[in-house]
Formats: structure tokens, sequence, C-alpha cells
């Protein structure tokens, strides 16, 4: 397994997602891959979370996610894309779990792409990264989005900080009379 540098935080941004990962795993046929990477993109949950997500976790609010990292469950909100796919694998799956596989099943397949696709530095916990680097590229504040990702403390958060450098400019208009 890849392991996290101390530097840079690897992201994948919206065109490597659609035009190189999306379209390569459908041409494949890797559907179960495509749906948990758009569920791990959008939801920001670890490997371990997304194959204990279950049938009845799904709710009007969102995803109920409740054996996490930081011991801390909570309901994270759904993008349509996300709930879209919860909902079809909630109806095709077998069984009470969406992802039945045992952690690390999408191995194969993933190292396989991001090799096919020359993202060397791409691994399964880079779809966490993106999640937390677009919700701050939104300009989500920094303790909600501590709070989505299941940071145990907001130092954790911070590393994304630096991703949306044109806050500190929003004091101007704080301070300008």
């Amino acid at each position: 397994r890849l392991t996290e540098g101390n530097n840079r935080i690897r992201w994948i941004d919206y065109e490597e997602e659609e035009d190189l990962i999306l379209d390569r795993l459908n041409s494949w046929g890797k559907y179960d891959i495509r749906d948990a990477y758009i569920v791990s993109v959008d939801v920001g949950c670890r490997a371990g979370e997304l194959v204990r997500i279950k049938r009845n976790d799904i709710t009007k609010e969102g995803l109920y996610i409740g054996d996490r990292k930081n011991d801390n469950p909570c309901t994270v909100p759904l993008t349509t894309r996300a709930r879209n796919t919860l909902e079809i694998r909630s109806k095709t799956t077998n069984g009470d779990y969406l992802f039945p596989y045992k952690n690390y099943w999408y191995r194969n397949t993933f190292e396989r792409l991001v090799n096919n696709l020359n993202l060397d530095d791409v691994c399964w916990h880079t779809l966490r990264h993106t999640c937390a680097s677009r919700l701050v590229q939104g300009n989500m504040p920094l303790i909600h989005v501590k709070e989505w990702m299941g940071h145990k403390s907001i130092q954790t958060t911070m590393r994304y900080a630096h991703l949306a450098p044109k806050h500190l400019a929003q004091g101007i208009n704080v301070l300008e009379r």
C-alpha cells in the first residue's frame, strides 16, 4: 500500500475523474469499483467504512456511518450521484451490505487502473483526500469539514487549509469601513 507523504496532499481533480478514471472503469466493466469510487469520493469514507455500509444506513438526511475511526458516528449528506449509486446498489445487491467484500477487495483493479493511467501518486485513500479537498475548495468552513470527515482534531483538517488561501482576503471586507 502506498503511504501518505508529509508534503503535498494529492487529490483527484474533476477532469481526471471524468475523463480518465470513471471512463476507464466503465470501459472495463468494473461497475463495483466505479460505484465504490463514487461513494468514497462523495462521502469521504475510508475503505473500511465503505465495506460496512448497509441498506438501512441510507437515510433521508444522508449516509449514516456508525463505525468510524474517531468513535463518533455521524450522518454525512449525500450528493445526488452518491445517493443514486447507493439506492441502485440497495436494489441490486444481495444481503444487507452494499459493498459485500473484504477490506482491500478493490486493490488489484484499482492498482491496475492507476498504473494504466500513470497516476502513480494515487492510492485508495486519495479518494478521501479528494473529498476533503473539494469541500475546502468549495468554501466549506474547516470546522464543518472536520465533522464531515470525522477527524478527531482540527489539526488533521488544517492540512487542507492551504487549499483555500483566498479566504484570508475576505478579512479585508470585515476590516474595511
